[in-house]
């Protein structure tokens, strides 16, 4: 299973990488997810990262279930979702792109 890693962790990484001050690393990524964020959610635009892949916003419809127990039919309002496709030639694991 693959392990998680949280935005501190990921900002220390680009720390490390780059050879960034911590605190510079923190800002970068931040304002990099907010902007994903942004474009996905209030500008509704999907975010392509050429060799990484493309994460895209999609309404699921509403959806129909049977309570186990009460039997009672729910509907689950619409929803959206965020999906990840990835890239067909990934990036190599051993030699960072920018190489």
């Amino acid at each position: 299973m693959n392990e998680t890693v949280n935005a501190n962790e990921f900002a220390k990484r680009y720390s490390e990488e780059f050879g960034v001050p911590i605190k510079e690393a923190i800002i970068a990524c931040h304002r990099v997810w907010l902007l994903g964020s942004h474009l996905l959610y209030a500008e509704g635009k999907d975010v392509s990262i050429s060799r990484f892949g493309v994460l895209r916003r999609q309404r699921m419809a509403p959806k129909r279930f049977k309570h186990p127990v009460s039997k009672k039919i729910i509907t689950r309002d619409a929803k959206d979702v965020i999906k990840f496709k990835a890239s067909k030639n990934p990036f190599e694991l051993d030699k960072p792109p920018w190489e």
